[in-house]
């Protein structure tokens, strides 16, 4: 189910992303679904994380109502068509997450154009192909 926009909030079947506050998934954000309203908090589904106790069950959690954020829109033909450049704000999905950056440098490897990401949170800078990049959006 998409995010519906409403007064309340979220609703149970709402797709969102969750902002962790472990100390070195600060900055991530994990895809999950509301589970249950349990009013000023959720009940989320991890669609990515599973259960330590039982590897064969999704990990569920109680989550804050500012940890969670509505699941970005596709990117249209026309985001998908444009270059990411140095300053760009982006979103990186790596370790299951997207994790938010900047663009430091942009590469070019044979054909293809390698993204060098700060990430602010983390003070670290690794590489990445377009592919794993989306543009951030608030």
């Amino acid at each position: 189910m998409d995010f519906t926009p409403t007064q309340e909030g979220f609703r149970k079947g709402d797709r969102v992303e969750v902002s962790s506050r472990d100390y070195g998934f600060i900055g991530a954000y994990y895809e999950a679904t509301v589970v249950e309203d349990l009013g000023g908090k959720y009940k989320v589904e991890y669609l990515s994380l599973v259960d330590e106790k039982d590897e064969s069950r999704q990990l569920q959690g109680d989550v804050d109502a500012d940890e969670l954020r509505p699941l970005p829109p596709p990117p249209s033909e026309q985001e998908k068509n444009e270059k990411f450049d140095v300053l760009d704000r982006v979103d990186v999905h790596d370790q299951d997450a997207w994790w938010v950056g900047t663009i430091t440098e942009v590469k070019t490897e044979g054909e293809k154009e390698i993204y060098s990401v700060y990430f602010e949170t983390l003070a670290d800078l690794c590489d990445y192909s377009k592919e794993q990049l989306r543009f951030h959006k608030d």
